[in-house]
């Protein structure tokens, strides 16, 4: 594992709801897709 990952995002994780962790986690690809998306409508 990472020093990041240990020392900064894990502690930040475990602070936080599962649930709602697990929402986020879901969530980000379409949030990447929809941002490209408008990206390459934007900025040809």
């Amino acid at each position: 594992m990472s020093w990041f990952y240990r020392h900064v995002l894990r502690p930040v994780l475990f602070t936080q709801n599962a649930e709602d962790i697990h929402n986020r986690t879901m969530r980000a690809p379409n949030f990447c897709l929809f941002a490209s998306l408008v990206c390459a409508k934007v900025c040809p």
